[in-house]
């Protein structure tokens, strides 16, 4: 499992993807700040019966506002975030935290 905190997104400003991090763990802690202006950020898990990433959890892993939420998520996992719909002003940064 990372060590600590992941920074997935760092004062992103555009749609983006994240690069992937490996995650060994079952529990997750995800979090989003800064200035959406009708920006979403998803936490997406890659699923490989798929060969794609999906959605980690529509309730809890969908940001339009600042927020954080534990996530459980099977071991080991392949974890990163979406940014989409990016306004003239977003400027958003998002992070990953190994809780257990």
């Amino acid at each position: 499992m990372p060590a600590t905190l992941v920074a997935m997104f760092e004062d992103q400003t555009s749609n983006a993807d994240s690069t992937a991090t490996d995650f060994y763990a079952t529990v997750i802690q995800v979090r989003v700040w800064g200035t959406f202006d009708s920006a979403q950020v998803e936490f997406k898990i890659y699923d490989s019966n798929r060969a794609d990433y999906v959605i980690l959890d529509s309730t809890n892993a969908v940001f339009t506002a600042e927020g954080s939420a534990n996530i459980e998520i099977p071991n080991p996992s392949k974890i990163r975030a979406t940014l989409s719909s990016a306004g003239a002003s977003t400027s958003l940064s998002a992070t990953v935290t190994p809780v257990r």
